[in-house]
């Protein structure tokens, strides 16, 4: 008995709906997975945070969240600005798994995202990101940019100011950095402030100066008006404030003129610090030391080998033994 086209019609389509159901229902219950075997991640509440997590060290985890929380009462004082009630926070273990995390939209020497409007972060771990700065270090720089986010309403920041402001907040002070610029400023490469607005289509090398630079404008910054003015640039932004205008409100300085003078100020600074860099001080040493080392053997050996010449000239000028001996009785 053949069925009816119409009616079989209906079946595969109540068929394919229950299907498509299950699927949807599956895909909400289980728990959070990377796709294509790059592994099991789990959801760990420990409020606000709600930490992403595929490890299988649970002690890890508490080490890091213990050490993330000592950090983050200065960081919430200096930018004066709450955590959000709930934060998402992603630990990749291997670079397959940020990739996949961040859709291979973070540049290659980022050590961290963030994702103000989601409120979440994606952070790579030790295991695969070696750049001198710690993971909680590094969750705490990210998660300043939320608070910034915050802070001026998602109105934005020039991104030198919100990446040295983010880099100060959280104590990051990379390795390397015054070694950088001093190079830099002797080649007369140093970029300016504008141009780190392009930073994440920069390379690696250009990045770690973009960044070195920003650390060291909002140093200077800081040093100059204190932490707040940071805060007063937030408030003002946050009401609609074009920055250029509020940095002049808060600090009585033309935007563009305090730019160019911290440049000309960088770039004769920073030439000086190339001879009293300790980094630099540190390599001419054992340079020298290799030297004098080898100066030292060097002198040794001319020293015995003279000493061999001398004793072969003693023997050669020594008076010649008896070669008859008495005849025998």
């Amino acid at each position: 008995m053949r069925s009816h086209p119409d009616k079989a019609g209906q079946l595969c389509g109540h068929l394919l709906a229950v299907v498509l159901f299950m699927a949807m229902l599956g895909s909400i219950c289980s728990p959070v997975s990377a796709q294509q075997g790059i592994g099991q991640y789990r959801v760990i509440s420990l409020a606000p945070f709600e930490y992403y997590y595929a490890g299988r060290d649970e002690a890890y985890l508490g080490r890091y969240d213990q050490a993330l929380r000592k950090l983050l009462p200065e960081m919430q004082m200096k930018l004066g600005q709450p955590l959000p009630q709930k934060l998402r926070i992603d630990l990749p273990l291997s670079k397959s798994e940020f990739i996949w995390l961040t859709k291979n939209k973070a540049p290659e020497w980022a050590g961290g995202i963030a994702y103000p409007d989601q409120r979440r972060i994606v952070v790579k771990a030790p295991t695969f990101f070696e750049q001198g700065v710690s993971a909680e270090v590094l969750t705490i720089h990210e998660l300043s940019h939320i608070l910034m986010y915050d802070a001026t309403k998602g109105l934005g920041l020039p991104r030198w100011f919100e990446e040295g402001i983010a880099q100060l907040a959280s104590g990051e002070d990379r390795s390397g950095s015054i070694t950088r610029l001093s190079r830099a400023a002797l080649a007369d490469r140093l970029m300016g402030l504008p141009r780190v607005d392009d930073v994440l289509s920069f390379s690696t090398a250009d990045a770690e100066l973009a960044y070195a630079e920003s650390r060291a404008a909002a140093a200077s910054f800081v040093q100059q008006f204190g932490w707040e003015a940071v805060r007063a640039l937030f408030e003002r932004v946050s009401n609609n404030e074009e920055y250029p205008e509020a940095f002049q409100a808060v600090t009585g300085i033309e935007y563009e003129n305090w730019q160019a003078e911290w440049l000309e100020r960088a770039q004769a600074k920073y030439k000086r610090y190339l001879f009293l860099n300790v980094d630099d001080l540190i390599w001419i040493a054992i340079v020298l030391l290799a030297i004098a080392a080898t100066l030292v053997v060097w002198f040794r050996k001319r020293r015995q080998f003279k000493k061999w010449l001398d004793e072969e000239e003693e023997e050669n000028e020594a008076p010649p033994e008896d070669e008859n001996p008495a005849n025998p009785a």
